[in-house]
């Protein structure tokens, strides 16, 4: 199979600026390319057999249905994959916001599985700019900021 355009994978915790990225990268794909990408979020196969354990995995954590969880997910990924993601890629960038990390970040902190306390206190970080560790300089701003949007 040709795969003429990108797989673009943004992972990240909440608040890091993962969707600001994604819209940027929309805009900048269909100038390169000419064609409109195609965007994925985090779960879009998910099959009928696989919901409960997502949902209950997911929201009421326990010993029990941890392997049942990652079971649903690595399924949900290959058939996005193999049903979404490949066949578009000869025909448009495909561009995920959140894939695989961010779902194990979760499920790590929800199944008390983090090896220090660092992910859970994430959230409440100071905004960081999505290309690098450092704080936003002074004409540094969000692309959904009041007046922004691609200079010029």
């Amino acid at each position: 199979m040709n795969h003429r355009y990108p797989f673009i994978v943004i992972e990240g915790l909440d608040g890091t600026g993962k969707t600001t990225l994604r819209k940027g990268l929309f805009r900048l794909c269909e100038g390169l390319y000419s064609v409109t990408p195609l965007c994925v979020l985090t779960t879009n196969f998910l099959a009928a057999d696989q919901a409960a354990a997502m949902v209950t995995g997911k929201y009421q954590p326990n010993a029990e249905n941890r392997d049942a969880y990652l079971s649903a997910i690595a399924a949900d990924k290959r058939a996005t994959l193999d049903r979404l993601v490949l066949p578009q890629r000869p025909a448009r960038p495909v561009i995920a916001d959140r894939w695989l990390l961010s779902e194990l970040a979760f499920f790590a902190v929800k199944h008390g599985m983090s090896g220090t306390g660092d992910v859970r206190d994430a959230g409440r970080a100071p905004h960081r700019c999505p290309r690098s560790h450092a704080r936003p300089g002074p004409g540094d701003r969000r692309l959904d900021e009041p007046g922004a949007g691609p200079p010029g």
